[in-house]
């Protein structure tokens, strides 16, 4: 009975989502569909989602222990991720070719955006740490403090999101054509190889050295698709909306097909087959052909299914606005409420995650806003 109810986060999830959903005539779309206050709103319930697929790790000793209908947010955090992705590289193109002199003061303008709710909820995170008894080194210390090594390893993102966007700008700033948009997709293609080499980090406290593990490199590609499909939004929108049918059964397929495959790769091949002298670079190269084409067909269909069924509400929006510090925070409580506090109920623990992990997000959106507008020079009105 405890596990059916587990399953509860899981409809509350999806309610959020389809809660007010606005569906469109036949052969009719709605033309807004990546506009970035519907964008955000997803990214909400994608912060939400991944919350829910690292608690589930959490309860399940990541898919060790059956839970019920709940292990299968285990393997599905990659999509949420791939989201997030995808709307990055959109955003950052789109506003490139809409917006004049977008990448003059780039830096100033969108760096503070990640970096300053990036450092204040490390150091929430670090002297969390300190407080409940953990000691380090001087020199482990600044690592951490700095977010050389992430004590919160669930902060990889925004290091990747900061790699991509300075590469981004070097790029365009040089020259918006072709070229500069090759070089962005062989540069992710070079960080996913690299990442991939580099394996996993068993040699800090945290596991947190940069771009040692999966995570990194298994849903990074959205970037460059995000940048891709704003790059030829004109011409894929119109050939999507001609043949969308086509597009959505393919899409479906693709995923189911691919989940499938990327399932039975993650049981018999996976990440972690690394043994000392042997690296299981093979069984990596393996999963990920599988793991990335599922993330690829699972955006693809979402967007397309947005396409037709709106998804917009006042929750999405409130998640939107507070997505990226609910994203940094969360594992905050993950950590210490099932370790220190040591609450072992399984519900008690995810509802109790959600409640204090949005709570505290919406008081650091309010501070991170005020230590924003200080460098962008303005008053506070929103990010």
């Amino acid at each position: 009975m405890d596990n059916i109810q587990l399953g509860i986060f899981e409809v509350l999830l999806l309610a959020v989502l389809i809660w007010g959903l606005k569906g469109s005539k036949r052969r009719e779309f709605h033309e807004d569909a990546f506009s970035l206050g519907i964008t955000k709103g997803i990214q909400g319930f994608c912060a939400a989602g991944i919350m829910l697929h690292h608690m589930a790790q959490t309860i399940t000793n990541y898919g060790n222990v059956n839970k019920g209908i709940i292990n299968y947010m285990n393997d599905i955090g990659v999509f949420f991720v791939g989201i997030f992705f995808f709307c990055s590289g959109y955003g950052l193109y789109t506003s490139l070719m809409k917006k004049p002199d977008y990448l003059k003061g780039f830096f100033r303008k969108r760096l503070p955006s990640i970096l300053v709710p990036f450092y204040v909820g490390n150091t929430i995170f670090v002297l969390t740490a300190m407080l409940f008894g953990a000691r380090f080194k001087t020199g482990e210390l600044i690592s951490f403090l700095t977010g050389w090594v992430l004590l919160n390893s669930q902060l990889w993102y925004i290091v990747e999101i900061f790699i991509l966007y300075v590469v981004f700008y070097l790029l365009f700033r040089w020259k918006k054509g072709r070229l500069s948009y090759i070089l962005m997709g062989v540069f992710v293609v070079v960080l996913m190889s690299v990442s991939l080499l580099l394996g996993h980090d068993y040699k800090t406290i945290s596991g947190g050295a940069w771009l040692k593990g999966e995570w990194w490199y298994n849903g990074i590609f959205l970037f460059f698709i995000g940048i891709t499909f704003a790059r030829y939004y004109d011409t894929l929108i119109k050939h999507i909306k001609k043949f969308y049918p086509v597009w959505l059964i393919v899409s479906l397929a693709g995923s189911g097909v691919f989940y499938a495959l990327t399932e039975h790769m993650l049981k018999t091949k996976g990440y972690w087959m690394e043994r000392a002298g042997y690296p299981g670079y093979l069984e990596k190269v393996q999963t990920l052909s599988c793991q990335v084409p599922m993330i690829l067909f699972m955006v693809i269909a979402f967007f397309l299914i947005t396409m037709k069924v709106q998804f917009g509400n006042k929750v999405l929006d409130f998640l939107g606005k507070i997505s990226l510090e609910l994203y940094i925070i969360h594992n905050l409580f993950i950590i210490n409420l099932r370790n220190q506090i040591r609450i072992e109920n399984d519900f008690l623990f995810i509802l109790s995650v959600y409640v204090m992990a949005i709570s505290m997000a919406v008081l650091l959106y309010a501070f991170d806003q005020k230590i924003i507008a200080l460098f962008h020079g303005r008053k506070v009105d929103g990010r």
